[in-house]
């Protein structure tokens, strides 16, 4: 996450297109940050899918599921309203790194090229907002870890933002 505390929205959005721009050929023809919802879809429709630790392979391959607690909104007064603070910057450099991990893309880290020739797991994420609460991120780690499907339990999860919704939902 060394990105999202260097880069702020504007500066963000720059990076992303000057690294787009940069890399013109390889993306040209592909959509950006798909392999997490194409993995994800057939994950969801393997026809053999078991649980290894942390790991779950669905036909054969192996996927790490990433959840990630940001926070996306606060709720001042009862009323959501999106953050005017990193969250947004957090989770758009998580997927990036996660595309990346998929993709074997080493624009940003040399040691990442070619990846997805020498490893076989894939990645695949979901995000879920906080809202700066402690009390909305517990009930997402509730509901992240008993799921009955235990196929879609994640690896890891990351965040959250702050400490004391971190605190919380640390297990």
């Amino acid at each position: 996450m060394i990105l999202t505390s260097l880069l702020s929205r504007r500066s963000l959005l720059l990076f992303l297109t000057g690294s787009l721009a940069y890399n013109a050929q390889q993306v040209k023809s592909q959509p950006i940050l798909n392999t997490i919802r194409q993995y994800d879809t057939a994950k969801s429709q393997a026809i053999e899918a078991t649980r290894i630790q942390s790991i779950t392979v669905a036909d054969g391959v192996p996927y790490v599921h990433l959840a990630m607690l940001i926070a996306l909104s606060e709720i001042p007064d009862d009323k959501r309203q999106a953050v005017k603070f990193g969250g947004y910057q957090a989770m758009t450099a998580a997927l990036l790194a996660i595309e990346h991990l998929n993709t074997g893309n080493g624009t940003l880290v040399e040691e990442v090229a070619g990846l997805d020739k020498r490893c076989n797991i894939k990645f695949t994420a979901e995000v879920r907002d906080t809202a700066l609460s402690e009390i909305e991120a517990l009930n997402h780690i509730v509901d992240l870890t008993s799921r009955l499907e235990k196929t879609e339990l994640p690896a890891a999860v990351l965040g959250a933002f702050r400490s004391a919704v971190s605190i919380a939902t640390s297990l």
